[in-house]
């Protein structure tokens, strides 16, 4: 009896102190542990998202991330209040497990309204959220855990005691517009989110014009971003530069028809033109610009040559539809600047970025000439003065007019000089030209009398000949006006035709005889008169001295 009552005495105790020893780990030992482990915990915030802003509160969207958890698989157990930094707290009702791998982290979400304690306090975080370049957050909770299983106790109150540093706006320094358009606007975006990393947000907002001070510092604004350069702009929390219009402002020239007038003292011509001038409008459809005058000072380049420069002012502008304009000027010696009007008022631009490659329509080296014919008016002293009636064809839009120069009259077979054609004014508009040039034909010396002579018989024989009128540079080219450098390598080469009637109309003999010589047997004399009638041009006289 003794025994057995021993036996379940040892039995008691050894349950009693098995009992003691569970409660001992269980509530005294375990909660070190996990106190000592939670402690251990490290806590960083992957992202953060601030949204649907009121006077008190806000909706938190945060993604935790909790490393250095130890091996021993444990349950966070919601709802967790947290208190960040005495500004306000946010209620996590999601559990987050620990799965016990030390070299994994656990991760975390938060999607719950964050209420405000302390509005002084919120603005001061605010504040250092968008100025500051790190913001620490002291992040205070007592915690549920329940460790291993659901089978084990739950311990309440674990201080969860954690500092988070995560990086913040700072003063939003790293900001570029990728884009802009300075047209009309009719909505305003609110509530914009910027995301970790590279954030594209399409901002909107109007352009207004209050006093003369803003209105000078909007126009500026507006010539910069035609004109390609940048523009610094500085808010309460955003300093960027504006990007400039990505296109050329003038993105078409036309040349309708022009007027070139070479000057024959100095190196000057005088430009006549319509022009056609298509614009991209970078203030869109809705605020379209209306230009009124423009001054230009163009360099216009051949072949990556300077060949001159365009420079007048106040050339009226008109519009014929929203992005073509028209303007014509005359008799002018070709930075840019606009004078007209936008949405907010008028509008003055300088410096516009002109590089349009014009293709005009050239004379075509006058290739397309052709002589009718020539008549003889007289003489003049040893020379012959000669008419000759001829096409000259303009294939382009530039009307030329050459004025005190000649023409030297030459055979294109031998290049003989048979002659020369003084021109006071040659007039060129565009299209076919039947014009009658005026000169003398007479050689330069008695060796070229014979080609003369050969361009009168063959002209007389109804023989087509190639005759070449060409324009000789006779002073240095350093000195030479804008006329003589325009014409010097000018060369005209047309087909002369025969004249039309016959010179002979009709030959009789009137009598024949044939005599025979007595020494020499193969030789025999032939006498005859002839009656011959010859008919001439009205304006054509020539004296017969041997024939």
């Amino acid at each position: 009896m003794r025994r057995n009552l021993f036996i379940i005495l040892c039995i008691a105790i050894i349950l009693l102190t098995i009992l003691i020893g569970v409660i001992i780990v269980f509530y005294a030992i375990v909660p070190v542990i996990v106190r000592s482990t939670i402690e251990k915990v490290e806590l960083s915030v992957r992202s953060i998202n601030i949204e649907d802003i009121e006077n008190d509160r806000f909706r938190l969207r945060a993604e935790s991330e909790l490393s250095r958890t130890g091996s021993i698989v444990a349950t966070i157990l919601a709802s967790l209040l947290v208190n960040v930094d005495n500004i306000g707290t946010v209620r996590n009702d999601k559990p987050i497990s620990i799965d016990g791998y030390p070299d994994l982290p656990t991760i975390g979400a938060v999607d719950s309204p964050f209420i405000v304690s302390d509005l002084e306090v919120f603005h001061k975080f605010s504040g250092s959220l968008i100025f500051e370049a790190n913001v620490p957050w002291h992040l205070t909770v007592k915690a549920s855990i329940q460790p291993i299983s659901s089978a084990m106790p739950i311990y309440f109150n674990i201080p969860f005691n954690k500092q988070v540093k995560h990086n913040a706006l700072n003063s939003l320094q790293n900001v570029s517009i990728k884009s802009i358009s300075l047209g009309y606007v009719e909505s305003i975006n609110n509530n914009t989110t910027p995301h970790p990393g590279i954030n594209a947000i399409p901002f909107s907002g109007e352009l207004q014009s209050k006093s003369s001070e803003s209105y000078n510092a909007l126009s500026t604004v507006i010539q910069n971003f035609i004109t390609r350069k940048t523009s610094d702009m500085e808010g309460s929390s955003l300093s960027v530069q504006i990007p400039s219009f990505g296109e050329q402002l003038i993105s078409l020239l036309i040349f309708k028809s022009m007027s070139l007038v070479p000057s024959t003292n100095r190196k000057q011509v005088t430009l006549s033109a319509l022009i056609i001038i298509q614009m991209n409008s970078p203030l869109g459809h809705r605020s379209p610009l209306n230009i009124q005058s423009m001054d230009m000072n163009v360099h216009l380049f051949y072949e990556e040559n300077s060949v001159g420069m365009l420079d007048f002012s106040q050339v009226p502008m008109q519009k014929l539809n929203e992005n073509t304009y028209q303007t014509q000027f005359t008799d002018k010696c070709l930075i840019l600047s606009d004078r007209g009007s936008f949405t907010l008022g008028s509008l003055s631009i300088s410096e516009i970025i002109v590089d349009n490659n014009i293709t005009l329509v050239g004379l075509a080296g006058l290739n397309n000439v052709r002589l009718h014919d020539i008549s003889v008016d007289g003489d003049e002293g040893t020379a012959l003065q000669l008419s000759i009636n001829m096409t000259i064809g303009n294939p382009g839009v530039t009307d030329i007019k050459l004025q005190n120069f000649t023409f030297n009259i030459v055979d294109s077979d031998n290049e003989t000089v048979l002659g020369q054609i003084p021109i006071n004014i040659l007039s060129l508009p565009s299209g076919n030209n039947i014009m009658t040039l005026t000169g003398l034909l007479a050689a330069l010396s008695e060796k070229d009398l014979p080609a003369v002579g050969k361009l009168f018989s063959a002209y007389l024989n109804i023989q087509t000949q190639s005759i070449t009128l060409f324009h000789e540079l006779s002073t240095n080219e350093h000195n030479a006006t804008a006329m003589n450098l325009t014409i010097s390598s000018l060369s005209v080469k047309s087909n002369l035709d025969g004249i039309e009637a016959k010179l002979i109309q009709r030959m009789e003999v009137l009598n024949f005889g044939i005599e025979f010589d007595s020494m020499i047997v193969n030789k025999v004399y032939i006498t005859s008169q002839l009656s011959v009638l010859f008919q001439l041009l009205s304006n054509v006289h020539m004296t017969f001295e041997e024939l």
